[in-house]
């Protein structure tokens, strides 16, 4: 059975409340007035997923993140496309593949929830667009870490800070690379925060959002995270 790129915009529309996407989703390349017969759905358009497309015979991705980065952070912004956009563009061009994104419309109703469940967590106290306050069974920090990582399926170490040891009920969670709402899990931030672009003008911001409110609702001394994902653009 095929669908229409249009039916595709129209589903992921009728997720928002508003009624409409957010200005950064639908469609970022190529063809909107198509029919498909397969999609890809992937949380980034990388090279190996725009090849993943193609072996598979998808002419349309659905995408969480952005398609390029030269042009997405005011900060950080430049006019020419980085190395790793320009690998994913020409091979887009080549294969004929739209780009759809789904990213503020679907972090709510489906990344938080998604990631509550996989980081194996109780029902939130407490939700927000991409965060989540949860009140759990006294757990040290090594056997959250270790229960995380495995509802997760990560196969190598999760990386935490603070001491393992440590006994922790208060646990927040927070989807997204800036973590705009973060906050609202932490309360007051602590100095050296680090919130992507220019570092100095966000702790500013995220400072000034919370100052006066002393929640301390997590047990922030002990965080914890996941990453290391291998970039395309050389340097990074």
């Amino acid at each position: 059975m095929s669908v229409s790129v249009q039916s595709i915009l129209e589903y992921l529309t009728s997720l928002n409340p508003s009624g409409r996407l957010g200005g950064e989703e639908g469609v970022l390349y190529g063809e909107r007035d198509r029919d498909t017969d397969k999609v890809l759905v992937t949380w980034m358009v990388t090279v190996a997923a725009i090849e993943h497309a193609v072996s598979e015979e998808c002419d349309v991705m659905v995408s969480h993140e952005t398609l390029t980065f030269h042009d997405y952070f005011p900060n950080a912004s430049s006019p020419d496309p980085w190395t790793a956009d320009r690998a994913r563009l020409s091979l887009l061009d080549v294969h004929g593949t739209t780009v759809i994104r789904a990213h503020s419309t679907v972090d709510p109703t489906h990344v938080v929830p998604a990631f509550i469940e996989a980081a194996c967590l109780s029902p939130p106290l407490e939700r927000g667009h991409v965060w989540s306050f949860h009140h759990e069974d006294p757990i040290d920090l090594r056997a959250l870490t270790r229960k995380v990582a495995d509802g997760l399926g990560m196969e190598g170490p999760l990386r935490h800070t603070g001491d393992p040891d440590r006994v922790v009920t208060r646990v927040g969670t927070m989807v997204g690379g800036l973590m705009q709402d973060r906050h609202q899990v932490l309360g007051d931030l602590p100095d050296g925060t680090r919130c992507g672009g220019d570092h100095r003008r966000g702790n500013e911001r995220f400072r000034s959002a919370v100052r006066g409110r002393q929640w301390n609702r997590i047990d922030r001394d002990v965080p914890f995270g996941f990453g290391g994902t291998r970039v395309e653009e050389p340097g990074q």
